[in-house]
């Protein structure tokens, strides 16, 4: 999320921000825009402890609009199951010749997506059909979006 003036497929430029900001501001804000109204599940965040003292510099919106997306599937797919539904958001990282390198993860206990149909999972407008019968909404660009987010 450092780099600057990246292209976007289609050949848009797209310009990343450096925003300052605190991995306590970046859940906090994760978590209140979150699709998690309804939701009986459980969320647990985990996050290394020697994290939270530092600031950090990134693109504040564009990473929270990726975790949010990520946290939403989650949500999503880990409701209404026949147990309750369970979403961990883990941050990990380390410091790399001053530069601080993050890792974020959302992990779900949802009905998984079989092997042969992940391939479909960041083409833009597609859904896996078996979750129809689970009555998830969507787009089917929340991880397009995230996918192209990252690869900047």
């Amino acid at each position: 999320f450092n780099r600057k003036g990246a292209e976007v497929q289609g050949g848009h430029g797209l310009e990343l921000s450096a925003d300052e900001f605190s991995l306590q501001e970046l859940i906090d804000q994760t978590l209140s825009i979150s699709q998690r109204q309804d939701y009986t599940g459980e969320v647990f965040i985990r996050v290394d402890p020697s994290l939270f003292p530092m600031s950090y510099t990134s693109d504040f919106f564009r990473l929270r609009q990726c975790l949010v997306n990520l946290v939403n599937n989650a949500v999503k797919f880990s409701s209404n199951l026949d147990r309750k539904g369970c979403v961990l958001i883990d941050v990990r990282g380390y410091l790399e010749d001053d530069t601080a390198r993050l890792t974020f993860c959302v992990e779900d206990n949802g009905v998984g997506i079989p092997e042969d149909k992940q391939s479909a999972l960041f083409v833009p407008f597609s859904q896996q059909s078996d979750y129809s019968a689970m009555r998830v909404q969507g787009t089917g660009l929340g991880l397009t979006i995230t996918k192209t987010i990252v690869e900047l």
